[in-house]
């Protein structure tokens, strides 16, 4: 079950079994809440914005707790999930503005130790840019990163295939259907990863199920 802070952030509790009210982990917030976000959750889309600190938007793990409100322990996986949550969605055009701001600032293709790929920079302009199929650096940027994206599904359905899925599904939402389908076809069970991931020491099975809905609901509409 998952559990939120006083701030009604997501955090990772204690392990199942052993549960310790007191702690509450913020490390992963950033990419909790932006999936949540993503999935619908009105609660988790009104807290976006918050993930994005200072002048310059610079998005970070959780935004209150002390150890994680550095933008340099930001990482890739995290910023995938943010971003997915500013996707297509008019409460989020708050949040949205935020990510532009910061996309506008920050100098690809290094974030911090982790390296942005075409697919990764595609993802994020679909996620920020609400007229991103009328822009010519996105349509351009989209072309280029397909070879990318393709070489992501075929890594993780074939070779690694229970891995964490969560940073390809969020991109492969926001960039087109087509890409999604492929994934799911290709994967051996797509719903199991999902559920596996979530329902298992991080007891986190709301997250996974609303996943799932998701990615259904984007594969028949």
């Amino acid at each position: 079950m998952i559990k939120r802070d006083q701030h009604g952030i997501i955090c990772q509790h204690s392990e199942r079994g052993t549960y310790d009210p007191s702690y509450m982990d913020g490390g992963d917030s950033a990419s909790r809440t932006g999936i949540m976000a993503l999935c619908g959750s009105e609660i988790d889309q009104s807290l976006l914005e918050l993930f994005f600190k200072g002048a310059a938007c610079l998005p970070v793990r959780h935004p209150y707790q002390k150890e994680y409100m550095d933008f340099s322990l930001f990482s890739r996986d995290q910023l995938m999930c943010l971003a997915a949550g500013c996707f297509d969605d008019y409460k989020v055009s708050f949040a949205r503005t935020k990510l532009q701001r910061f996309l506008s600032v920050w100098t690809p293709p290094f974030l911090n130790k982790d390296i942005i790929m075409p697919q990764h920079l595609y993802h994020l302009h679909c996620c920020a840019y609400v007229d991103r199929y009328k822009d010519i650096k996105t349509i351009l940027l989209g072309l280029v990163s397909s070879i990318f994206i393709l070489v992501d599904i075929l890594w993780n359905t074939l070779c690694v295939p229970w891995s964490e899925q969560n940073q390809l599904q969020c991109i492969l939402i926001a960039t087109h259907p087509k890409w999604l389908k492929l994934y799911c076809k290709l994967h051996p069970d797509w719903r199991k990863a999902v559920r596996d991931y979530w329902d298992s020491w991080r007891d986190q099975a709301e997250i996974g199920e609303a996943l799932i809905l998701k990615i259904e609901k984007v594969l028949v509409g």
